[in-house]
Formats: structure tokens, sequence, C-alpha cells
């Protein structure tokens, strides 16, 4: 077989590849979404303001035992959190190697990322914090919006104008962990927020009950 009749092949298979590879959503489907879980977990802080005035043994009991479960809550969310992540990375590991097969080793891999001596361009997205009432920082993803004297570059455009499908799922995959991520950071942050003010609870149970 000639070589071009080789290449012809090659292009085939790979196509065949390509049309049975499933849409990236229907992996992310697999997934809890679980906002609604964590709206219902309440501020540790509001729930200590509530105790100082007056300070009754009966209600710091109450305010204890709600801290509690919503601490059960955040460490079920954490884990549903880190399985996400899991399965999303997994995924997006899967399309990228089959990006690799078809387009070759070569036109997927490091050296198609920028590097020192590439043109400045600006993050399609970027992750922000914010302090929260007990010290700890809360952080959001947002996108950033091209502006007129910035530059705003496609990753996907670094391994080529026409690019497989699979790289595409790859990317939505990879983004869906980095959300997830910083859900788990904000969701850790809490949890050691509500741990906190349980310890501080039980420790002014303890004088009140000295005092009685």
């Amino acid at each position: 077989m000639s070589e071009p009749q080789e290449n012809i092949k090659k292009v085939s298979e790979a196509q065949d590849d390509l049309d049975k590879v499933t849409e990236p959503q229907e992996d992310l489907d697999k997934v809890s979404e679980s906002e609604d879980d964590l709206e219902k977990v309440s501020d540790p802080d509001d729930d200590l303001d509530e105790v100082n005035e007056p300070q009754d043994w009966d209600k710091v009991c109450q305010t204890l035992d709600k801290l509690t479960l919503d601490s059960l809550l955040l460490v079920q969310e954490q884990i549903e959190l880190k399985l996400n992540i899991e399965n999303a990375m997994s995924g997006g590991e899967s399309h990228l190697a089959k990006s690799r097969y078809i387009l070759g080793h070569n036109n997927v891999s490091a050296l198609q990322l920028p590097t020192e001596n590439s043109p400045e361009f600006s993050s399609c997205l970027k992750v922000e914090g914010s302090d929260t009432t007990l010290g700890r920082k809360s952080y959001e993803l947002r996108e950033i919006k091209k502006t007129e004297d910035e530059t705003v570059q496609e990753p996907l455009r670094w391994f080529g104008v026409l690019v497989p499908q699979n790289l595409t799922f790859a990317q939505k995959m990879f983004r869906q962990a980095l959300q997830w991520s910083i859900k788990s950071v904000n969701i850790q942050n809490q949890l050691l927020d509500t741990m906190q003010s349980i310890s501080d609870l039980k420790e002014l149970k303890n004088n009140l009950t000295r005092a009685t």
C-alpha cells in the first residue's frame, strides 16, 4: 500500500473513533449538582451572634446541635465535589488522549503551550478572592471580557485552527473541574469556620455550666 493510501486509511480510522465519542455532558450528568444543599447551610458567624444576647444555656445547646448538622452537610457536600472533580478530570484526560491519537502526540503536547517568548495575552478566566466574616477567603471564578486594549486568546487555537471535537470536550470537562475545585475550597473554608464556631460555643457552654 502506498503512503497516501496509508494516510487516508489512518484518517478514516480516526474519524470512526471520533464518531464513537460521547458528549461530555453525558459524563457530567453522572455527577450531581449540589448547590441547593450548600445554600441550606447557615453562616456559623450568624449563629454565634444569636447566642451572645442572652447567653442562655439551652440556646447554646440548640445552636451547637444546628452547627453539628451543618458540618455534616458540608462534609457530604465536600465528598460529592471530590467525586465530581475526579470524574471530570478522568473524562477530560480520556478526550485529550483521543485528540493526541487523531492529531499525533507531537501536535497535542507541551510544545504547543505559550512560552516566555510568546506574544502577551490575557486569560479567559480569573479566580478572585474576598475575605469572609471569620477572616478566611471565599473564591469565585470570573470570566474576563475582551476589551479593545486586551487580546483574549482561545487556548484551543494553540493546537491549530481545526481541532478535533475531543479537544473541545476535554476543555469543557477541565473547566468544569476547575469550577468544582473552587467550590470545594469554599466549602472547606466554611467547614473550618463552622468547626471554629462549635469550639467557641463548647467553651461558652462550659463557662455557663460552671456559672450555674
